[in-house]
């Protein structure tokens, strides 16, 4: 098995840290790349809950700006002598992902599972379970072991 390539997908979140955390480790192991990725879904910036309608280039800008934060935080916790190329690409994240996986020719696509409840898998469907379905490359999906001290909430 030889993998130079891995894209881990970040959201913020703490079970996307966890698959960053993975991502690097696995890339020690093996001495290749991260790729680090935000995807800026702008249809979903427009209006939200307590959101005034902005528009979708303002949304889009300030998503993107969210995802700058974010990629440079998760970032500073990468162990010396890793290399992460951070990417802010935009458009739905399932699909973005698949895309840009198959794009970049990775390896592999390390990802944490946000463990929506059997319901809301059901009626929303999950990033995770589409790019499980739709990958050219292995998908390793990590589960949120534990909270991690100066994470992104």
């Amino acid at each position: 098995m030889n993998i130079q390539k891995i894209l881990v997908p970040v959201d913020g979140s703490t079970a996307s840290f966890e698959a960053f955390m993975w991502a690097c480790e696995l890339a020690s192991r093996f001495q290749a790349q991260v790729h680090m990725v935000y995807m800026v879904d702008a249809r979903k910036q427009v209006a939200g809950a307590g959101r005034v309608p902005i528009g979708i280039e303002s949304g889009e800008k300030e998503a993107r700006k969210e995802g700058v934060r974010v990629v440079e935080e998760f970032s500073k916790h990468a162990p010396p002598g890793i290399t992460v190329e951070k990417i802010i690409a935009v458009g739905p994240p399932a699909e973005g992902i698949v895309r840009l996986a198959s794009t970049m020719d990775v390896d592999l696509i390390v990802m944490g599972n946000r463990g929506l409840g059997a319901v809301r898998r059901l009626a929303f469907g999950s990033v995770s379970t589409y790019v499980l379905h739709h990958a050219e490359c292995p998908v390793l999906v990590t589960r949120e072991k534990q909270v991690r001290t100066g994470v992104i909430s």
